[in-house]
């Protein structure tokens, strides 16, 4: 899943904008849409499924979101996909409770970017399940055809995505890959519903 911009002015509008009010008096006026498209592996075939407008919601005096429209994408079209056993990926938008939570209750996966910024929580547990030496670790060492990368795992299953007793635990990853310099080419982590 993932958000696109498709429309945007200071001058024309309609009754579906969302707007973003200025500090120096101005509206921008935009179009946004959920554009969810199948991709897997191997494959460079990419397919596009329906997507979910970003539009002012009848009866919501809160402007629409990304993350609203995830979820009524996912009401709507988690029935029709679940059988395939697809697994929803997204960026940190997308990786809060209750997405996740829906996620999971619709049948699917989920493997979403979870930054430390906003899952603290959740990097409070694995920074202490780290102190007692409870993260794992893989390195793998492997050749591009052009250098040598090194990919370094770290993960731990079973954690909180947020504070509170309501918590959903999931499944956290990073991958680190370096040169064997140690400089670094690509830092990402992962909060996932799937057993690591």
């Amino acid at each position: 899943l993932d958000g696109v911009q498709y429309f945007s002015s200071k001058k024309i509008n309609c009754q579906n904008c969302n707007t973003k009010k200025h500090k120096n008096g101005t509206t921008t006026y935009y179009h946004i849409a959920i554009t969810p498209v199948f991709v897997a592996p191997g494959n460079n075939q990419v397919s596009s499924l329906p997507p979910e407008f970003i539009t002012p919601q009848d009866g919501h005096t809160k402007q629409d979101c990304e993350n609203a429209a995830a979820k009524r994408w996912l009401k709507q079209y988690a029935p029709v996909y679940k059988e395939l056993g697809i697994t929803i990926l997204g960026d940190d938008l997308y990786c809060k409770q209750p997405l996740t939570s829906l996620i999971v209750e619709q049948g699917l996966s989920f493997i979403l970017v979870c930054k430390p910024d906003s899952h603290k929580t959740l990097y409070q547990w694995v920074d202490e399940i780290d102190a007692i030496g409870g993260v794992e670790t893989v390195v793998e060492k492997r050749w591009t055809g052009k250098t040598h990368q090194i990919d370094t795992y770290r993960f731990v299953n079973c954690v909180p995505i947020k504070d509170g007793q309501d918590a959903q635990n999931v499944n956290w990853c990073e991958l680190t890959t370096t040169l064997p310099d140690g400089k670094i080419l690509y830092k990402n982590a992962f909060a996932t519903n799937f057993e690591i």
